[in-house]
């Protein structure tokens, strides 16, 4: 065997030790990790298979198969939206932004908001230099809920529409912004969060604890509901993806190449970990990303609708 092959096997051989350790993200924290990738398991699974197959190593080509298979189901099966509805609705849209407390591009983040024009956006680790220069938006978004913070968990909602029972409040450790609007007689509560990152498994079990936490809030005032942030994990976690099934949410569709948040510089691994969460009375219409902004995220743009709004 030729040392090309050799490394092909061995190449083939990582790719399917990773696409079955993604699978047990219950039992280990560090296995979670491995979860995210899927869309790039997938096209290192077909890679290996185009290998094979002009090697002539045909068994190769038979062993990768179901990996493949498994990668490729593990991706549609998280197109987890939520269905569309028909008649009049109330139409509204949210900018999602982690602006990374160390980027200095205010300008740039400024200008998107002006050209995106939302009617709300979320600011994920804002600090007092980036609160000051959000001023420069208080005519066009005078109502506003910030917590500025210097550990990369500040947080902020600004919009044009007038908010109700707006509230910081405390996700076991960090801040979350609360806040409820009204659209064609119907209210809508919107909350913003920053979740933590899982670098560690004590950090990775705050994660999870915080979403446990989330579930609780949404579960306890009935009506339709939207989460928006870093949540520091993909649809393709068994954890994240449980979660939703449990509390009844959806997002929108899987990442893809138009659609990774994170990070800017290193797109080939790009996943998504900027959400819109939303209970079923909210219908996505559009879901889309925006322009590097200096961060290490992508801003993300979402259109939504509530059912049966007139």
């Amino acid at each position: 065997m030729s040392c090309f092959d050799r490394l092909s096997s061995v190449f083939a051989g990582a790719v399917i030790v990773t696409s079955i350790v993604a699978l047990l993200g219950h039992s280990w924290w560090l296995f979670d990790l491995f979860s995210h990738f899927r869309i790039q398991y997938l096209a290192l699974s077909l890679l290996a298979i185009a290998v094979f197959a002009i090697r002539g190593r045909w068994r190769g080509v038979v062993a990768m198969l179901p990996f493949f298979l498994l990668n490729a189901i593990a991706v549609e099966a998280a197109r987890t939206t939520a269905e569309s509805t028909t008649g009049l609705r109330a139409t509204f849209s949210i900018l999602n932004v982690n602006v990374n407390a160390a980027n200095s591009a205010y300008a740039e983040v400024l200008d998107l908001i002006v050209a995106e024009s939302p009617d709300l956006a979320v600011l994920v680790e804002i600090d007092d230099s980036w609160l000051s220069a959000l001023a420069g938006l208080d005519e066009t978004y005078p109502y506003r809920l910030e917590q500025p913070q210097s550990d990369n968990f500040g947080i902020g909602l600004i919009s044009r529409l007038p908010l109700h029972d707006a509230a910081i409040r405390d996700l076991l450790g960090t801040p979350a912004v609360s806040a409820h609007i009204d659209l064609s007689g119907q209210r809508l509560r919107i909350i913003g969060t920053h979740l933590r990152p899982p670098t560690s498994a004590r950090w990775s079990r705050a994660r999870d604890l915080q979403l446990a936490e989330l579930g609780r809030w949404i579960g306890a005032e009935p009506g339709p509901t939207i989460v928006v942030g870093d949540f520091n994990t993909t649809i393709y976690s068994p954890i994240f993806s449980a979660w939703l099934d449990e509390h009844g949410l959806y997002t929108p569709a899987r990442a893809t190449r138009s659609t990774i948040s994170w990070p800017t510089f290193l797109p080939s691994l790009g996943i998504l970990i900027d959400h819109y969460v939303v209970t079923d009375e909210i219908v996505i219409d559009e879901f889309i990303r925006g322009p590097a902004i200096g961060s290490d995220h992508y801003p993300l743009m979402a259109t939504m609708s509530l059912r049966g709004s007139e």
